[in-house]
């Protein structure tokens, strides 16, 4: 298992964000809006846990978006 963050970025915004989780992640837009509103304030979010090769694809698409995005394959399931 490993997880996905989206991190903050000057270029982006918060409608970008939305859009783009929309696109790869079918979350709602209330969802992107707050994952969008952590992001700013905390610099980054989890937005995706599961099984390495999803992620990186995940990883993939989303920096062809232009998006920050990082990778820790060191989370365990508890």
């Amino acid at each position: 298992m490993a997880k996905l963050y989206l991190l903050d970025d000057n270029h982006h915004t918060f409608e970008d964000v939305v859009a783009v989780l929309r696109k790869y992640f079918s979350f709602p837009i209330t969802q992107g809006q707050s994952i969008a509103h952590i992001v700013h304030n905390t610099g980054k979010c989890d937005i995706y846990t599961g099984d390495i090769e999803h992620i990186r694809l995940l990883y993939e698409l989303l920096r062809s978006e232009g998006f920050n995005v990082e990778i820790d394959e060191t989370y365990e399931v508890e």
